[in-house]
């Protein structure tokens, strides 16, 4: 309970909705394919740029990095 304000919260509530999720996924999605940048996603889904920044951080530390062993001997070419 706040001291200051008198109301009660739980620290690091993990509570969201679907509507948060989507736009979450959004953001991260158009960001990894290079469509769009910070600022117009702010601007697109109308939230804060802490907000988008921590999204895409959160998502980049989750990605699995493959790494290529050996070297391309040849590439095919539809």
């Amino acid at each position: 309970m706040c001291k200051v304000c008198g109301r009660i919260f739980v620290e690091g509530d993990q509570r969201t909705n679907e509507g948060v999720i989507v736009k979450k996924v959004m953001c991260t999605m158009l960001y990894f394919l290079g469509k769009v940048s910070f600022n117009m996603l702010v601007r697109i889904f109308d939230t804060w740029f802490s907000l988008v920044y921590r999204w895409i951080v959160e998502a980049g530390v989750k990605m699995v990095r493959t790494e290529f062993s050996g070297e391309i001997k040849a590439m095919l070419v539809w």
